[in-house]
């Protein structure tokens, strides 16, 4: 994401900008290695970067990255605990000074959204799926990831699917492919013994 491509609200301070990913957890996964590699790219930018998820064992590259983790049960969709993370949100925002408010799944996202909304400032999305949304209740729901002032989409195809299902324009859709970082998923690196090893566990 540019630096031009969001402005802050309020009048800016002598300090380097600071983002929050919200996220369940920092267990596995694309979404969580995303974070991990966002939080690092902005740290590496000169960026403060903090990360609020329920933790994980990949907390321990976001501190090596020089990146905060908080922890908050975000993992939960019980609707109690959404409005209480809500407010945990907020008051963590005023007290580190958050700038941008990214949201990463759907049920974090109803709370950093709301905590967004009370603070005043900016809120962005990722969509990482294109959601099944059959249902009412389901769209609804899923429909948070649309209310970003920028929604960015991981692939060209779930672009097309948060704009003809949850009409998010092209003035705020942003497409942002994920990468690999071949030094780490370097196949030639993996040899027989360790696949063996691997399956054997």
């Amino acid at each position: 994401m540019a630096r031009e491509d969001i402005i802050d609200k309020r009048p800016q301070e002598a300090r380097p900008p600071a983002v929050l990913q919200v996220i369940p957890s920092l267990v596995s996964g694309g979404v969580e290695r995303g974070t991990v590699e966002v939080a690092a790219a902005l740290v590496a930018a000169g960026w403060t970067a903090y990360v609020a998820s329920s933790g994980g064992p990949m907390e321990r590259e976001l501190a090596r990255a020089g990146a905060t983790h908080i922890q908050l049960p975000l993992a939960s969709k019980n609707p109690l605990t959404i409005r209480r993370n809500a407010a945990a949100l907020a008051e963590l925002i005023r007290r580190h000074k958050i700038d941008i408010v990214h949201a990463r799944s759907r049920a974090p996202a109803w709370s950093a959204w709301r905590a967004a909304r009370k603070t005043g400032r900016r809120f962005v999305t990722t969509f990482h799926n294109a959601y099944d949304d059959k249902a009412p209740l389901k769209h609804w729901y899923n429909s948070v990831m649309a209310r970003g002032e920028r929604v960015i989409a991981i692939s060209d195809f779930v672009a097309a699917h948060a704009a003809s299902v949850y009409g998010v324009g092209p003035d705020r859709l942003r497409t942002i492919p994920r990468g690999v970082d071949m030094k780490l998923f370097d196949a030639s690196r993996v040899n027989g013994d360790r696949v063996a090893g691997l399956a054997a566990k």
